[in-house]
């Protein structure tokens, strides 16, 4: 998974703590200055529930009970499977 602005801080503290030629710290200055985000101009409000210690709780008690990821979904307020399967790999 990729980390932007850990590569940003790790690039800008090769160029504060090294001599580099000053073609090349230039460049390396441009590049960093295109490793941002505009900030969103409109979000989306949350559609989900927010994920509790209870919901994983019970998430993980389905699945071992051999319920369907689907289903589990739908008895927890979940919107989708793909929650729950975050959930029981550890993403969320």
């Amino acid at each position: 998974m990729s980390d932007i602005p850990r590569a940003r801080d790790l690039i800008a503290t090769v160029l504060q703590n090294y001599k580099l030629p000053a073609g090349a710290a230039s460049t390396i200055g441009k590049a960093l200055s295109l490793m941002t985000r505009e900030p969103p101009i409109r979000r989306a409000r949350a559609k989900e529930v927010r994920i509790t210690a209870t919901i994983r709780a019970r998430v993980k008690e389905l699945n071992r009970a051999g319920v369907p990821q689907a289903e589990i979904a739908q008895l927890t307020g979940l919107r989708n499977g793909g929650r729950v399967s975050e959930i029981l790999n550890g993403k969320r």
